[in-house]
């Protein structure tokens, strides 16, 4: 395990599936770190103009990551999306201003251990399905990337970087 400043990448010699598990859980983690001890206005800000990307719309776009592709995506169920409607497929990054942060870390911390329970029987084997696989990898790219537009967000709210 390599850990600089709270950032843990898995060990590279893990088998396939728990490798993928430790990458996941190294971007959710940082996500989460990004978002500590911010108030919830800060939280909801959206502070590089023009965009609309805030802290609390990027837990709530990968909260519905974590359900598509995860908890619905690795089983191929019916997707019953937690923010996204035909009438506002923004919803997880737009009109955040009476959104309650802490009901979208719960929710984001629900769908985490939901997509946990779904992959966790595909970890016990050596050899993971190309389906589980692409679908856990899909997911760590969206963290990977939203991790980078969380260091901007947070260095523009209070001047924290790092990491």
């Amino acid at each position: 395990m390599n850990t600089t400043t709270g950032f843990t990448e898995p060990d590279q010699n893990l088998p396939e599936g728990r490798m993928l598990q430790g990458w996941l859980n190294t971007y959710r983690d940082a996500l989460q770190r990004k978002c500590a001890g911010l108030d919830p206005e800060q939280l909801r800000a959206s502070p590089v103009s023009p965009s609309n990307l805030s802290l609390l719309g990027l837990v709530r776009h990968l909260t519905e990551m974590e359900r598509v592709h995860l908890v619905h995506g690795i089983p191929r169920t019916r997707v019953q999306f937690v923010y996204y409607s035909e009438a506002n497929p923004e919803a997880d990054f737009e009109e955040l201003q009476d959104v309650d942060p802490d009901v979208s870390f719960e929710r984001w911390f629900a769908e985490r251990a939901f997509a946990d329970a779904v992959i966790a029987p595909h970890l016990r084997d050596d050899h993971l399905p190309a389906h589980v696989r692409f679908r856990i990898v899909k997911v760590i790219g969206e963290y990977a990337r939203h991790a980078g537009h969380a260091d901007l967000l947070r260095e523009r709210l209070d001047g924290t970087t790092g990491e």
